[in-house]
């Protein structure tokens, strides 16, 4: 049913995400199979095509940059640089240390505060995450009042980000 809009006056937009560390062979390759799978079909009926990344298509929304979301990016950085200056540190105890026993013990501190470390960015991205998904679903609710009830549900983030991404791909087009 999609012949009817292969005028080429329809926008396509789909984001260019990639997939993820840690993903599986097997979903890794039913993600892209079906990113090109979309990307096939849009182009077979000649729609206009554009795939944002991401950070480009969300810098249009700068709503989405709230009060919240800020304050975890400075505290996200606060705590890389404290992390860089610990690490520092305790790499400088053990090349002026001597003792094997206290070399070993601080190898193991340095370990430990990596690994903390690793799970405090990750709680802080999902925080991030959250916020930024909230933002999203607000503002498509501010921009189509009508529509309000499609994005009331948190698992609506998705939606609303999608609309996003519609909307950014339509002022591309309209910047040409």
């Amino acid at each position: 049913h999609l012949e009817k809009f292969s005028s080429g006056d329809v926008v396509c937009t789909i984001e260019r995400v990639s997939v993820r560390p840690n993903e599986g062979g097997v979903s890794s390759f039913r993600f892209g199979f079906g990113m090109g799978l979309l990307m096939g079909i849009a182009n077979s009926f000649k729609f206009k095509m554009y795939n944002p990344i991401p950070l480009s298509w969300k810098k249009e929304f700068i709503e989405l940059e709230s009060d919240e979301v800020h304050k975890i990016r400075l505290e996200m950085e606060k705590f890389k640089e404290d992390f860089k200056e610990s690490i520092g540190e305790i790499k400088e105890s053990i090349s002026n240390c001597t003792d094997k026993k206290n070399i070993k013990e601080l190898k193991l501190k340095e370990k430990n505060l990596k690994k903390d470390n690793k799970k405090e960015l990750n709680k802080m991205l999902n925080r991030l995450k959250y916020n930024a998904k909230n933002a999203a679903r607000e503002l498509v609710t501010v921009k189509y009042p009508a529509n309000k009830d499609l994005f009331k549900l948190k698992k609506d983030d998705g939606v609303a980000e999608s609309v996003l991404i519609a909307i950014y791909g339509h002022k591309m087009e309209n910047k040409k």
